[in-house]
């Protein structure tokens, strides 16, 4: 998996798509995970399955588009046991 822009959102809007995270990753592990980085508040938002479960994937907003493009280059990097992308 890679860190990227979601396709599914404006250009230049400051969020980044995760995935790849650890099932039981939580919204803290996102925030120590870009520590150093300026999120905004409730700016991370863990995508769940049909059942309530994490799925593995989040989206995590960051206060300015160069934070974001900060935040991509810490892909492959590890949450966990977990490489994410």
């Amino acid at each position: 998996a890679i860190l990227k822009k979601s396709v599914q959102l404006p250009a230049r809007d400051g969020v980044v798509r995760i995935r790849g995270l650890p099932y039981s990753c939580t919204e803290t592990d996102v925030l120590l995970f870009f520590s150093g980085l300026d999120v905004a508040e409730d700016g991370v938002t863990l995508v769940t399955d049909h059942r309530g479960r994490n799925s593995g994937e989040a989206y995590v907003q960051f206060l300015t588009q160069e934070q974001a493009d900060a935040a991509l280059t810490r892909d492959r990097e590890v949450i966990g046991n977990r490489y994410v992308s």
